[in-house]
């Protein structure tokens, strides 16, 4: 029988594993994309609509220009029976080296994996699934289109 003390530093214990797990999260691998010597309202609103053809919406809680980031709001598509799939846009914008913006950005993909909660899933049913690399060669080749008139560089 635990006393009440071995219960105590039981629950510690299991919270200082939950926050060295939280730590090892994995990186994100930011897509940098210059866009050159334009006005940033040209540069924000390529990104926006570059993510918008592609389904995505302003989040307009957490995007601000004037911090200069830009996130878009969830998109799922529900497979309950092979695993939902939700996807975001986030970005940020800066001066390059170089005269013009730049900008940065990931796509970050969560899945469900339990088919029970694949067709009603709540907030803490989605787990980390790394990066959707295709959905951000997709954005790198607008923009650089775009901006630059080829896809020569998109996604260094």
């Amino acid at each position: 029988m635990f006393t009440g003390l071995d219960s105590i530093l039981r629950r510690l214990g299991a919270a200082a594993l939950l926050l060295l797990a939280g730590g090892c999260a994995a990186e994100r691998e930011w897509r940098d994309v210059p866009l050159g010597d334009v006005a940033f309202e040209d540069a924000w609103d390529a990104v926006e609509t570059a993510a918008a053809v592609d389904g995505f919406a302003l989040n307009l809680a957490s995007s601000d220009r004037g911090l200069r980031v830009l996130e878009t709001n969830w998109r799922e598509r529900a497979m309950p029976f092979r695993g939902s799939v939700r996807r975001r846009i986030h970005a940020e914008f800066d001066r390059g080296e170089a005269a013009g913006w730049n900008v940065r950005f990931y796509a970050e993909k969560q899945t469900v994996t339990d088919m029970a909660k694949g067709f009603e899933p709540e907030d803490e049913d989605w787990v980390e699934d790394g990066q959707d690399a295709d959905l951000e060669e997709r954005i790198a080749a607008k923009l650089m289109l775009k901006f630059h008139g080829s896809l020569s560089g998109a996604g260094q």
